[in-house]
């Protein structure tokens, strides 16, 4: 089963790079389409090698995006940060789902460690809880007494681990929501994607421009 999963997530990754390489080419055509068919030609030419290298190794096994654009970001980096580095880790995952953020500072937050706020205006505070055991209901209560203080609309109890039963029962009865290690997960597989797709966009555009002077 585990090989089956793996061949699936190659394919898959593939299946993006041959995308993200289709895109580029297109993206070239669009953008200068007055140019003599030879000069695109010579382009296509010159991409050919980075082509072949994205489609056969793949962008995350050479090591190139991330948030910060040298590695991926992984699950266990983020299981060797304290607590305050673990607060900044995630004030870029949240903006990359379209909140403004603002850290607190570390005393007199009131519970609040992250205040998001929505187009709309509508504020979130969230409390990060970066533990190497389960959660229990203490965040859960520091995160309600928040709300208050902030006005806020919504809350959020975000970790690395994962939630005792009684703080997920807590959790529902004071509709705050709770984002456990498989959803940290998701939200750093998402800034990886996003930050590869555009560093990509950006160098191809970069480099496409350069051919085409």
């Amino acid at each position: 089963m585990p090989r089956k999963r793996r061949r699936n997530r190659k394919k898959k990754n593939d299946y993006s790079n041959v995308a993200t390489i289709a895109f580029g080419i297109l993206l070239f055509i669009t953008t200068y389409p007055d140019e003599p068919l030879s000069i695109t030609i010579i382009v296509l030419l010159f991409l050919s090698p980075i082509a072949f290298i994205i489609y056969k190794f793949g962008l995350p096994r050479l090591g190139i995006f991330n948030l910060s654009g040298r590695h991926r970001l992984e699950i266990h980096n983020v299981d060797k940060l304290n607590g305050h580095d673990f607060e900044h880790f995630l004030a870029p995952l949240f903006r990359k789902k379209g909140y403004s953020v603002k850290v607190t500072r570390g005393s007199g937050d009131f519970g609040a460690d992250l205040v998001l706020r929505n187009v709309k205006g509508q504020v979130t505070v969230v409390q990060a809880k970066r533990y190497s055991s389960n959660i229990g209901v203490s965040a859960v209560q520091e995160i309600v007494a928040a709300k208050p203080m902030y006005k806020a609309t919504n809350a959020i109890v975000i970790t690395n681990q994962y939630f005792t039963p009684a703080a997920v029962k807590l959790a529902k009865a004071n509709g705050v929501k709770l984002l456990d290690r498989n959803k940290l997960i998701d939200m750093i597989k998402h800034a990886n994607e996003t930050s590869r797709s555009v560093l990509l966009f950006q160098r191809l555009l970069a480099i496409l421009r350069l051919r085409a002077e």
